[in-house]
């Protein structure tokens, strides 16, 4: 095998490797905390906002938010000030450039809701359904990523008889971009090819 079909083959298998990882994924909060240490973070925590309708679109400190929302206390938001649905679905947009990772708490008011949620990257969509839930004071972490970018997140309720529900610590990071290696594949193979012509 020469070294033009050497460099060849492992720059076809970055390729593989690059297209097949980067895809939208959930991520539990171990997961979440591992790959984002170190990384530019901001989180929204809802405490510096006025109880009541801030309307919509809602800007918060990461992003925006689409729906109907209300800033509350109290309730099932016992910790700290959240933001609930105001029982119509959410999208989550207009996250801080190169956000690749994304999380929040959401506090369900009580027992029954099924939400389901759709993810959309730059390198596809991801829509599933979270477990039913139930209530929590702190919230029940849901996170996400995408290698390529992340460009929404929205929250739609499947159960409409079901109860309230709402956001907290919504988080965004930003990774070092994936590289395309296609773009790279033509000037690396160029180079190889002038050093091996060079060494006739």
């Amino acid at each position: 095998m020469t070294q033009i079909q050497r460099l060849l083959i492992a720059l076809f298998g970055l390729v593989f490797v690059s297209s097949v990882s980067a895809e939208p994924a959930q991520l539990t909060e171990v997961q979440f905390t591992a790959q984002t240490a170190g990384l530019s973070t901001i989180i929204e925590t809802f405490d510096d906002f006025p109880t009541g309708s801030p309307g919509s679109p809602f800007t918060i400190a990461n992003g925006t938010y689409t729906g109907s929302p209300q800033i509350s206390f109290g309730a099932w938001c016992i910790l700290s000030q959240c933001m609930n649905t105001n029982f119509v679905d959410g999208n989550f947009d207009g996250f801080p450039k190169g956000t690749t990772f994304w999380s929040t708490k959401i506090i369900y008011a009580s027992s029954g809701d099924i939400v389901q949620v759709t993810v959309t990257g730059n390198s596809g969509v991801l829509q599933f359904n979270l477990p039913e839930g139930i209530w929590v004071s702190g919230g029940v972490f849901v996170g996400f990523s995408d290698p390529t970018g992340l460009t929404s997140i929205t929250f739609s309720r499947l159960v409409e008889e079901g109860s309230n529900y709402a956001f907290d610590d919504v988080t965004t990071a930003a990774a070092p971009p994936v590289v395309n290696m296609g773009r790279l594949s033509i000037p690396l193979i160029r180079a190889a090819m002038d050093k091996r012509a060079e060494g006739k």
